[in-house]
């Protein structure tokens, strides 16, 4: 028999309400004040731009749990970053009824022979609205994550994964996003089954699973890293996506790119069922820095022979940035994760196409957390 000896301190967590009373369409618009989104439409968040949108998304992301939650109430809105840092604290009591019930020396074995459930309810709303989605790891252990591809953005999308930017209605889902340019939010139950661009209905569809699109020169695609103990664990992501996508919609036709580029460090404990969960009180990240540098090819239509030219876009700048506890920067964490540029919905001139994709070059992330060693990853 396999026995786990397991302490875990009770803790009164008063300030985290779920808001799951909220339901419902409202169709009234709701003005926000000193926000960098305009307003709320049918209780999804709506920004002029999608800087604006990537700019909120990294401001809420870098708040307590009673900042966030604070926020939501009073924006109206539930977002997935509120239901994801809840679902910590729900599967967290979870664990602690069971060891006040069945003691600290409970036996695995013995959980296992009582049927004694490893998660909370909360647990599986969240998967049931496609919230989270349950990980099978290498060692038959699980874990969970976040469904959407870029769970940076988990802060400014509401249950269904929606916002709308620049008047066009975002779905943001595990392997991309679509976007109905006229922002009909009846055309929604439409989108399950359109997996391509369809300019009938006005609907674009970025696919980074599909895509064969992977960047060029010293770009990446993917890149892991972990520090990984019996019973915690350092994780760190860099995903990059070049993003070439084809055609757009009016004002004019032309190309356009979607670029995607987050890093992501998460540091975990093993529960008593030997799963891999987010802890509160063990938060040892204190420092992740990155630079890099990055361009695509543009042709200008309106010389000849055409003129190939490299583009950046420096807006928002995002190289390089560090999060550093020892200078004032922030808490310890354990989960961490920010946007790289590039990254959104890019428009070349109507006279001009994009060939290439975007090259991430000269790039370095490091990651520094306490009792691991000093994970680095550069071209």
């Amino acid at each position: 028999m396999k026995k786990i000896s397991y302490t875990l301190s009770f803790q009164t967590i008063c300030t985290a309400l779920l808001f799951l009373l909220f339901s419902g369409c409202n169709e009234e618009i709701i003005e926000l004040e000193n926000s960098p989104f305009q307003s709320s439409q049918n209780k999804t968040l709506k920004f002029a731009t999608y800087g604006d949108f990537a700019e909120k998304a990294a401001e809420l992301n870098h708040m307590t749990n009673e900042q966030l939650e604070k926020w939501c109430s009073e924006n109206d809105v539930i977002s997935q970053e509120l239901l994801f840092r809840n679902l910590h604290i729900q599967e967290s009591l979870h664990e602690q009824q069971v060891i006040h019930d069945f003691g600290n020396d409970v036996e695995l074995d013995q959980l296992v022979a009582e049927g004694i459930d490893p998660h909370s309810s909360f647990y599986y709303q969240l998967i049931e609205k496609g919230i989270i989605k349950e990980v099978e790891e290498v060692d038959g252990s699980t874990s969970y994550k976040a469904r959407i591809f870029n769970p940076v953005y988990m802060s400014v999308l509401n249950e269904e994964g929606l916002a709308i930017i620049n008047n066009e209605l975002y779905c943001f889902n595990e392997s991309g996003y679509k976007v109905i340019h006229d922002c009909d939010f009846n055309k929604i139950p439409l989108l399950e089954n359109i997996c391509e661009t369809n300019q009938e209905l006005a609907i674009t569809v970025h696919n980074y699973e599909l895509s064969a699109k992977k960047g060029y020169g010293h770009s990446f695609d993917e890149h892991k890293m972990r520090e990984e103990t019996s019973r915690k664990r350092l994780f760190f992501q860099a995903f990059f996506h070049a993003g070439d996508e084809g055609v757009y919609y009016p004002p004019s036709p032309g190309a356009c790119m979607g670029p995607e580029f987050f890093v992501e460090a998460i540091a975990q404990k093993k529960n008593i069922w030997g799963d891999w969960v987010y802890r509160n009180n063990y938060t040892p990240i204190d420092k992740v820095t990155a630079s890099w540098d990055h361009h695509y090819k543009l042709v200008d239509g309106d010389l000849y022979p055409p003129h190939e030219q490299y583009v950046t876009v420096n807006f928002p700048k995002t190289s390089p940035w560090t999060y550093d506890t020892f200078n004032g920067m922030g808490y310890t964490t354990n989960h961490l994760k920010v946007n790289c540029n590039p990254g959104g919905y890019w428009y070349c001139p109507p006279s001009g196409w994009m060939i290439d994709e975007c090259d991430v070059y000269n790039y370095s992330f490091y990651i520094k957390a306490e009792n691991y060693p000093d994970l680095t990853f550069a071209d």
